[in-house]
């Protein structure tokens, strides 16, 4: 949302200074869907950590869900640490094809 309002305020300033003053209209708008979207938001994190669970017991997670969670996230640490890993290869391959040309 921060960078919602960013933009809006930066139209509303350029409709202020003389720039476009139909875009008014357009921030209001976009106003009033950015509050529905927060609704709808605001309704998956009530429902994730507000309202009580329906099962009866609890239960574990089947491996097939804990590794589809579990390998992007190791990735995506290794990857943070040390994007060389992935960003060398990459940097190679694109020299390699500019000094072909």
């Amino acid at each position: 949302f921060v960078g919602k309002f960013a933009l809006f305020s930066e139209a509303m300033a350029q409709s202020a200074g003389g720039g476009n003053p139909g875009l008014v209209w357009l921030v209001g708008l976009a106003a009033i869907m950015s509050a529905v979207s927060l609704y709808y938001y605001l309704l998956v994190l009530k429902q994730a950590f507000v309202a009580d669970s329906e099962s009866p017991g609890e239960r574990g997670i089947p491996l097939s869900h804990a590794l589809a969670v579990a390998l992007p996230a190791v990735a995506l640490v290794v990857l943070g640490l040390f994007p060389s890993l992935l960003l060398d290869p990459i940097t190679t391959a694109v020299m390699e094809s500019v000094l072909k040309r």
